[in-house]
């Protein structure tokens, strides 16, 4: 068997992966651009809003062929409609009919060795392919977050104002529907790729029998900022995220309840920046407080991180790998957060960061940073050593090494039988 060196995969991804304005966006980015390196990779994308692009040279280069179909606009009504299907409510959002066509066309012109999953969001385009085709396409699920359990988080979530109650109640609808669907499809799954032991762990237990590699999120590491000593600290915080994610929106809401006035009571001057694209309704009435300041969507966040003495991340939900805690590091900045907020990262309490689950904590910590301007860099120095170490993108995306395998002359000869047998 004569090894021909290259994989054909086609990679589904339920948004473009440009621009670089969100961790999902950045981890797509990363894992095509290794790809295409070695691999023939077409991709198929769904968008909201205006068509992507255009790519810069560096992505384009990672694929052959790249089409963009927009996703469905759904009203309420719809959304309520969609509780009678079989799908839970965010694979319906991002299933759409012109896209699994085309990889249908795609695939009877050169069939491909693997069906790559960005996100559970697009496994119903998958399922709804592989139902059409005599002899499936092995996937590869790339799991961002364990869906089902970030929205277990959220249902079972007192955190919220009180208009947070149709939340609440349409995730308590969703969650048993997306856990069935979710471990469905890890079953069905050639391999599960996830972002961290703990979500490993997950699917492990739920489907022992599941093939699960982690592949971390990552950073840009030559972007590292090296951190500053601050004799007078300026009682600055940042939260950098994007806004209309619903665990961001909970974890400000919280923070600027709970915490903030704690902190206002010693240091009346001192000042919030929430920076981030979409801010959410809720959001953006907080910056009707003299001491928040909401800033929606720019274009470079140095500043910000830079004008802030200390980052906060008081996060309660999802999963996954914290992008907001490895830019932060890289930033040169203190970090603040809870245990959730640096799921998947190994940094470990008054080493890397200062951790706190409650709000009297989370307060007395971030005045701790201000008042030992040294133990604040010192945190941040060794929490930014940490994250250039671990989790540069060249050496994690490698990984993806081990899921690819060469293919070979009779293996492609097979699949090529069975297509025209189709």
């Amino acid at each position: 068997m004569v090894p021909l060196g290259l994989v054909r995969i086609l990679f589904l991804v339920g948004l473009p992966p440009w621009p670089l304005t969100q961790g999902r966006t950045l981890r797509n980015y990363h894992l095509l651009r290794h790809l295409g390196q070695s691999h023939e990779v077409d991709v198929l994308c769904g968008y909201q809003g205006a068509a992507p692009g255009p790519f810069p040279t560096q992505l384009r280069a990672a694929w052959r062929e790249m089409h963009a179909f927009p996703l469905p606009r759904r009203s309420a009504g719809q959304r309520l409609a969609g509780l009678g299907r079989l799908w839970p409510d965010l694979v319906q959002a991002h299933f759409s009919r012109a896209l699994a066509r085309q990889a249908l066309t795609l695939h009877a012109r050169a069939p491909y060795d693997r069906l790559h999953v960005e996100g559970l969001e697009m496994a119903g385009c998958a399922a709804w392919i592989n139902a059409r085709l005599p002899h499936a396409i092995p996937m590869v699920l790339d799991e961002h977050n364990i869906e089902f359990r970030l929205q277990q988080s959220l249902r079972d979530s007192q955190v919220g104002s009180g208009g947070d109650w149709p939340y609440r109640v349409f995730n308590r609808l969703q969650t048993q529907r997306l856990r069935v669907f979710e471990e469905a499809v890890w079953r069905r799954a050639r391999r599960v790729l996830v972002v961290s032991p703990e979500d490993q762990a997950e699917v492990a237990r739920c489907v022992p029998r599941a093939r699960v590699l982690v592949i971390p999120n990552g950073a840009d590491t030559r972007q590292a900022v090296p951190p500053r000593a601050v004799e007078r600290p300026t009682f600055r915080l940042s939260f950098i995220g994007k806004m209309d994610y619903r665990p961001n929106v909970l974890s400000m809401l919280w923070f600027c309840r709970e915490v903030l006035p704690r902190l206002i009571r010693t240091r009346p001057r001192v000042q919030l920046s929430i920076v981030g694209r979409d801010p959410a309704p809720e959001i953006r009435q907080l910056a009707g407080r003299p001491e928040v300041t909401v800033t929606g969507y720019v274009a470079d966040l140095q500043p910000y991180y830079q004008a802030g003495t200390v980052a906060v991340l008081p996060i309660f939900h999802g999963g996954g790998t914290r992008f907001k805690a490895l830019e932060a590091l890289l930033a040169g900045v203190p970090l603040v957060t809870t245990r959730m907020g640096i799921a998947g990262i190994p940094l470990e309490h008054e080493r890397h960061c200062l951790i706190a689950d409650d709000a009297a904590t989370f307060a007395q910590a971030i005045a701790r940073l201000w008042n030992a301007p040294r133990m604040a860099y010192d945190l941040a120095r060794q929490g930014q050593d940490l994250v250039k170490k671990r989790f540069n993108w060249s050496a994690i995306t490698a990984k993806l090494d081990v899921v690819y395998p060469v293919s070979t002359i009779e293996e492609r000869l097979i699949r090529t039988a069975r297509t025209r047998g189709a």
